[in-house]
């Protein structure tokens, strides 16, 4: 987070877009809650030395009850856009349960690899599941 108003200045014209909230949020200011999806009025550009193939790096909208500026950096690489300043972040269990079943995937592949046992135990596992659409008689 930089408090450093020159740091993130638009190089540039800055681009009036409309744009929704990626995430629930609370504004710092005057703790209004934001929820995700609110459509808002935003202006688009880039932040000094920050540019990620090519894409506007920050959005900038105002609360919707004090006015006041937050700001949300575009993260493509990490399918993110972390707050940079003006807001906080709810809590959000979507992505923390897709994280966990990443996680959960990635062990079971781990203990496949060094286990040929479980590999057939995993199979069989698979072929006792009942096919969806088939009849049992």
């Amino acid at each position: 987070m930089s408090r450093d108003p020159e740091a993130r200045a638009p190089q540039g014209p800055a681009v009036r877009a409309e744009a929704r909230g990626p995430f629930n949020t609370r504004c710092k200011t005057c703790r209004e809650h934001i929820y995700k999806g609110k459509q808002f009025n935003a202006h688009k550009g880039t932040v000094q030395n920050e540019v990620y193939l090519g894409l506007p790096i920050f959005c900038v909208i105002k609360c919707t009850r004090c006015l006041a500026e937050i700001t949300f950096k575009s993260d493509p690489k990490n399918t993110d856009y972390p707050v940079e300043h003006g807001a906080t972040r709810n809590f959000q269990a979507e992505k923390l349960l897709e994280e966990e079943e990443k996680r959960l995937q990635k062990e079971r592949e781990e203990e496949e690899l060094n286990n040929p046992m479980k590999v057939l135990e995993n199979l069989q596992e698979l072929k006792a599941q009942p096919v969806p659409g088939q009849r049992g008689f």
